[in-house]
């Protein structure tokens, strides 16, 4: 073999081994870390994934703790720990106010215990509520008003009265025969209840 042919084919050689060795300890290495690192993406892409889904649970947890103890707050201002005598008065007149009508002969009386009439019919249902109340819980303040104004804007004024934040049991009406529509003013009475919860 000549000299030129031996320099050519020992060129080959180490031009083959350069690349095998960049290959080798360039190439190869970053492919297994290529390989690693999108392992490590596909890892952490389901552990976010499972995170999203964990605070999205949460999350609706939080908001129906917060629409029930928005819930609650709305039962306990329906039927409250304590008359509140003046916090209901100041009620009426703002619907009054709000209605153009006029609040007259207001009283109330002091909270007594409640007795649930009896039923008509027997009922299981109403047994079992009567029971759950307890038997000194529940208490009963006796309610009369009048509302002066159109008739029209006095049944406004009662509406507005039973959807208000505190549940108010109308037992008795009496009011002149008027004409609903009519611009006449006439006066309402009413006669109601509005209920305590003992704190003992």
């Amino acid at each position: 073999m000549k000299p030129k042919q031996i320099w050519t084919l020992g060129a080959f050689a180490l031009m083959f081994a350069i690349g095998a060795g960049t290959v080798g300890l360039g190439v190869l290495p970053n492919i297994a870390q290529i390989s690693v690192l999108e392992e490590t993406r596909m890892q952490t892409r389901e552990d976010n994934i499972l995170k999203l889904t964990y605070l999205a649970d949460l999350k609706l947890k939080a908001a129906d703790k917060a629409a029930l103890m928005v819930a609650l707050e709305k039962k306990r201002q329906l039927v409250p720990s304590r008359l509140s005598n003046v916090e209901f008065m100041d009620e009426l007149k703002t619907i009054a106010d709000r209605r153009n009508v006029v609040v007259q002969k207001l009283s109330t009386t002091r909270p007594q215990q409640f007795l649930a009439p009896a039923p008509v019919k027997t009922n299981t249902i109403y047994t079992q509520a009567v029971t759950e109340l307890g038997s000194n819980l529940l208490l009963v303040s006796n309610l009369s008003f009048s509302l002066q104004g159109r008739m029209v804007d006095i049944v406004n004024a009662i509406d507005d009265l039973n959807a208000g934040p505190r549940y108010v049991l109308i037992t008795r009406v009496v009011v002149p025969k008027a004409d609903g529509l009519g611009a006449a003013v006439v006066t309402g009475d009413f006669t109601a209840q509005i209920f305590t919860l003992s704190s003992k």
